[in-house]
């Protein structure tokens, strides 16, 4: 025969016996001292409470016990973590954040020919790709910038041979994921 205590989880009652109140209360309290510092910390524990609190429930419709037993509680303390498991998981991510800083600021932007939405050897889509732009947007330029400098023909020429030797000299690069942080421009066939 054990002694059991009523307990209230997230608005939930549940009977739990003295020696699992005893680690669960610890467990709780350690929570909330380690918590207590973070911001939003009220609303964390009351996430904590509340998946103890479903977990429990759980246990007492599908197991049928009156009482939440020490192998629960256990169960429980295993499934959630301990305090020194969310230390650990919290300076794995200071450490992974630390090495991810330093490489993003040194990986420069470089430019590629983008041979996945290339028209003409690709120029255009890598000019477009290389300022998060449609590359019709590019075409276009570069199409007007040819034709419509009669005026100024050797600077059409310029233009032509700059492209047919970018097309040329930098290599050109597949890239199957498709950029989408800039708005295609689309012709409505039906207006």
């Amino acid at each position: 025969m054990k002694k059991t205590l009523s307990i209230n989880i997230a608005g939930f009652v549940f009977h739990i016996e003295e020696d699992a109140y005893a680690t669960l209360d610890a467990y709780l309290k350690s929570i909330h001292a380690y918590f207590a510092s973070f911001e939003g910390s009220k609303e964390i524990i009351a996430d904590i409470e509340s998946s103890i609190a479903e977990k429990f429930w759980n246990i007492r419709e599908t197991e049928k016990v009156e009482a939440i037993s020490q192998t629960h509680v256990d169960t429980l303390i295993a499934s959630l973590g301990t305090v020194a498991d969310f230390k650990q998981v919290e300076e794995e991510d200071d450490k992974r954040d630390a090495y991810k800083a330093p490489t993003s600021e040194a990986s420069p932007k470089v430019f590629r020919r983008d041979i996945t939405r290339k028209q003409l050897g690709g120029v255009a889509a890598g000019i477009a790709r290389y300022f998060q732009v449609d590359p019709i947007w590019v075409r276009l330029i570069l199409l007007v910038l040819l034709s419509a400098s009669f005026p100024l023909f050797h600077v059409g020429n310029i233009i032509f041979w700059a492209y047919i030797i970018v097309w040329a000299a930098i290599p050109g690069e597949m890239n199957p994921d498709d950029d989408k942080s800039y708005r295609k421009f689309y012709r409505d066939p039906e207006k």
